[in-house]
């Protein structure tokens, strides 16, 4: 397992191990924490990946900054 920080997204890092991982960003108020399994599908039939996973963690974290969170 390994952990290393965003370089583009302050307060956020990621976890990767073999086969899934995680990505955690934080706010002022909320602590976001998204999982993925390379095994388990997504809603649109495609498997589960770190790239999916970091993009709607960042991008959560970035909205919910924005809006005061």
């Amino acid at each position: 397992m390994y952990i290393r920080a965003s370089p583009d997204v302050p307060n956020c890092g990621y976890l990767s191990m073999t086969g899934g991982g995680a990505c955690l960003a934080s706010t002022e108020k909320i602590v976001l924490v998204g999982v993925w399994n390379k095994e388990v599908a997504m809603s649109n039939k495609t498997m589960q990946n770190t790239g999916d996973c970091s993009l709607v963690i960042e991008r959560m974290a970035k909205f919910l900054k924005a809006e005061g969170f």
